[in-house]
């Protein structure tokens, strides 16, 4: 039971720690107060009022009772809750884009001698101040803050304080002192039982982990935070903006512009304009690094404007500098180094020094196009302040340098500063768990790649352009850390994730969301590192066998032919033309797959030699073993299928690195034979197998469990899975097999700590996988691979539920049991007159160490 003349203290605390309840219990507290027969600390409740709506995003509703609280101190005569109600009024305005009349007001408050008073007024003050760029004074009238809330003995306002500045020394660059003063707000507000608060702690502490670079750990407090903010408010879309930082630092720019956008819309739309003009400025960063420079202007003017309107200078020269940083505007400006320089002062001035250093190194690069000198002493000016910054800006530094170079003719040179950055990358790498930021994160270096390949192009360097065309592949392919299996939350989210029905997509949706960040805050383990061999390891690696590797460069089409004795450097042309002739291929052989009446052979034979004059006739390849290394964009065309390789071995990797990794993985074993729900021929095709490889472990009906098939993938040496598959273009980790007890996609996959040397995937299109923004490969059989599967078996096309693919699997096992590689193995299904046999193989591609 509340004290009748506690009853306005009260209502604050609960709305502090539950706002939704707060606001649903305001009549009862206001009834236990008026019963009282007194009003003073009735302004109290309906300030407690105003900070539950606010938090609950509910900006008019908060400025009603605000305004109430206000009315009813002033008509009551309670001096110190006028004061305390103008705190929150003051605080409304400044949040709904009213700047200069937030701090207005605030500065004309009077503390009366209160030391509590005067600790609320320091702390909103030096709060707005660091919003507006005013970072030295936020720090010193948050100290302010402190001592006052020391003196009253408030632990409430003390740890505000704490929390409030460990922001403010996080964005000046001074983390180890934020993250100590968090760590202070958070113990704090445990002992005040103030859940939400603690969460905009670790919500904190993800920020300052991202600045520092550590993106498991920033995904481990984003991903706690915002499920206690949600679960307490019913939302959490402020809170995706900070989040969204840790997004581009990992690469994952189209995720993070949405995130942002629906951020910043929903934002504005409840008149939270200060954070509303901060996430559309990080929507701008995303499509900008996204490529999307059009949409990023539109977006960068858009935060510009609210940034005017609510005087945050320093806020509105990091919309400049998106601008700016659009090539097509630098290009245009009659003045761009004036331009760049006082975006970089601005920023420096305002205490944003991340981005002053991410414009200065734009302005040596724009001033190093005419003055190479200039250009290059101002990177080394700033070298100190980079080697303490985090890797996205070092990378724009090495990116800039590499620039300037490569401009002024100094190609070598060039190459090798485009070398020293993807090193920086591999490094960066190694402490990246999951598989989709250890891809994302290679989009940093995605200039320097072209940098670098287009030196050695220029030179007519064979060999190293192999090196560049590995060295791009291995970044975003590499073997991935093994995912811990200890990390129950995980676990628990992927199987409730399995379980949910087709028709529940919101659940499904919160699901997805929360399994993906939970993967991102795995601690990585031991894995290979993310760099190419050396082409003559690559050479004594692969002996008599052909390698060849395909890249692209500004739209051009290379392809380094890996012998015994030399490495041909073959410039094809336009990839355009290519793609066209595939896509069309393609369309062609998914018609004869679904209805294999309606399919048009000739016209698929006649894309297929198309395709070969394009990809290997300029080659004049031997017939012996060949293995493939492709780019994205190459990844679904039929291989094995081309006329000059039918009837002949042809693997495809990711990298010619990986092949050479990827042998003497694993003894000899039993083989898991897997049958699917909903196909007609599953339980066939699995018994036709069985009958070839007697020491197969079948699961089908209720067996076909993901946790069953999860267990015997490791143990089994071969792995055949006959099961309908889903592709999920939006997040390829979510791609999946249907499985007797749901859908088992890519992330539990990558929990297998020791995969079978051979998978072969009877489904729908699995081997076929997503192209991320940095040309990286994810899907179920580059998990298998990654994990530690020398060769995957897959089709890139709905594969028919029919005996005509019994057939041909029992043909394939045949084959294998004979003693022939898996590559050999499909191979030799080719060398039949059946033609409709060579379609219906061409359907299937060897991934990996075939």
């Amino acid at each position: 039971m509340v004290e009748k003349e506690d009853v306005g203290e009260a209502y604050i605390a609960l709305a502090r720690s539950e706002p939704t309840e707060a606001l649903d219990r305001l009549d009862e507290f206001l009834h236990l107060h008026r019963h009282s027969g007194a009003r003073h600390g009735e302004a109290a409740i309906y300030r407690g009022a105003a900070l539950a709506a606010w938090a609950l995003a509910d900006s008019d509703g908060s400025d009603r009772f605000v305004d109430l609280a206000i009315s009813i101190a002033e008509e009551v005569g309670d001096d110190a809750g006028l004061v305390e109600a103008q705190l929150t009024k003051a605080g409304n305005l400044f949040l709904s884009g009213d700047v200069d009349g937030g701090i207005a007001l605030m500065m004309g408050l009077d503390a009366g001698g209160s030391a509590n008073l005067l600790a609320q007024i320091n702390l909103q003050l030096g709060t707005m101040m660091a919003r507006v760029g005013r970072t030295d004074e936020s720090l010193v009238t948050l100290d302010r803050a402190e001592a006052a809330a020391r003196s009253s003995g408030d632990r409430f306002l003390l740890a505000m304080t704490a929390k409030n500045r460990g922001m403010v020394r996080a964005q000046s660059g001074d983390c180890e002192l934020a993250e100590s003063d968090l760590h202070t707000a958070s113990g704090l507000f445990e002992d005040l039982d103030l859940e939400l608060e603690r969460a905009f702690c670790d919500h904190n502490l993800g920020l300052i982990a991202t600045y520092a670079g550590d993106l498991p750990r920033a995904f481990r407090f984003f991903e706690r935070a915002e499920s206690k903010i949600r679960e307490l408010t019913g939302s959490d879309f402020e809170s995706k903006s900070s989040h969204c930082r840790a997004l581009l630092m990992a690469g994952l720019y189209a995720e993070a512009a949405v995130i942002a956008g629906t951020a910043a819309d929903q934002c504005i739309a409840a008149g939270l304009l200060v954070d509303g003009a901060e996430a559309r400025l990080l929507q701008s960063m995303a499509l900008l690094q996204a490529g999307n420079a059009s949409d990023a202007g539109s977006a960068a003017r858009a935060a510009a404007d609210l940034f005017a309107a609510q005087r945050r200078d320093p806020w509105q020269a990091v919309a400049d500098l998106v601008l700016a940083t659009a090539s097509e505007d630098v290009d245009r400006d009659d003045s761009p180094i004036d331009r760049l320089a006082a975006i970089a002062a601005r920023l420096e001035a305002g205490g944003l020094k991340r981005d002053a250093l991410q414009a200065t190194a734009l302005l040596a690069e724009v001033r190093g196009r005419s003055d190479q000198d200039a250009g290059l002493a101002l990177l080394d000016e700033i070298r100190p302040d980079l080697d303490r910054s985090t890797s996205d800006i070092k990378l724009v530094a090495a990116t800039a340098r590499a620039s300037i170079l490569d401009a002024n003719g100094r190609g070598r040179e060039a190459e090798l500063e485009a070398r020293g950055g993807y090193r920086l990358l591999a490094e960066n790498q190694a402490a990246l768990g999951a598989t989709d930021i250890r891809a994302g994160v290679r989009q940093y270096a995605s200039r320097l790649g072209t940098i670098g390949l287009g030196a050695v192009i220029a030179a007519d360097d064979a060999s190293a352009a192999l090196e560049w065309l590995e060295r791009i592949s291995v970044t975003g392919n590499s073997p991935r850390p093994v995912v811990p299996r200890g990390d129950a939350d995980y676990r628990a989210a992927l199987a409730e994730l399995r379980a949910i029905g087709p028709d529940d997509h919101e659940r499904r949706r919160r699901l997805e969301d929360r399994v993906r960040t939970l993967a991102r805050a795995l601690k990585p383990g031991e894995g290979l590192p993310a760099r190419p061999l050396p082409v003559a390891e690559l050479r004594s690696h692969l002996g008599d066998v052909i390698g060849l590797a395909y890249g692209v460069h500004e739209d051009e089409l290379l392809a380094c032919v890996v012998g015994p004795a030399e490495v041909a450097l073959h410039r094809l042309g336009r990839v355009g033309e290519v793609t066209r002739v595939a896509r069309s291929l393609r369309a062609d052989l998914r018609r004869r797959a679904v209805s294999p009446g309606r399919g048009n052979r000739d016209r698929i034979l006649k894309a297929a030699g198309r395709l070969d004059d394009l990809l290997l006739e300029p080659l004049t390849l031997p017939d012996g073993p060949l293995i493939v290394s492709i780019p994205a964009g190459l990844f679904a065309v039929p291989w094995s299928g081309l006329p000059s390789r039918i009837g002949k071995s042809t693997s495809v990797v990711t990298s010619l690195t990986s092949w050479c990794m990827a042998e003497g993985r694993r003894p000899s074993g039993p083989t898991l034979v897997v049958a699917g729900p909903e196909l007609d021929h599953a339980i066939g095709e699995a018994r036709a197998v069985t009958g070839i490889r007697p020491d197969a472990t079948q699961l089908l009906g209720e067996q076909a469990s993901s946790a069953h098939i999860l267990a015997g993938l490791e143990t089994a040496s071969i792995a055949h899975l006959i099961c309908h598959g889903e592709v999920r273009t939006d997040n390829p980790l979510l791609s999946n097999l249907l499985v007797a007890d749901g859908r088992m996609c890519v992330y539990e996959v990558e929990g297998v700590r020791d995969p079978p040397e051979l998978v072969t995937l009877s489904a729908c299109h699995l081997g076929l996988p997503a192209e991320e923004p940095g040309r990286e490969l994810l899907g179920l059989a580059t998990a298998m691979m990654a994990a530690g599967t020398a060769a995957v078996v897959a089709s890139t096309l709905p594969v028919a539920d029919s005996e005509s693919t019994i057939d041909l699997m029992a043909a394939f096992h045949r084959n294998l049991l004979d003693g022939s590689g898996p590559a050999e193995a499909l191979a030799r299904l080719q060398r039949d007159d059946d033609r409709d046999l060579v379609l219906d193989s061409m359907t299937f591609t060897v991934f990996g160490r075939g």
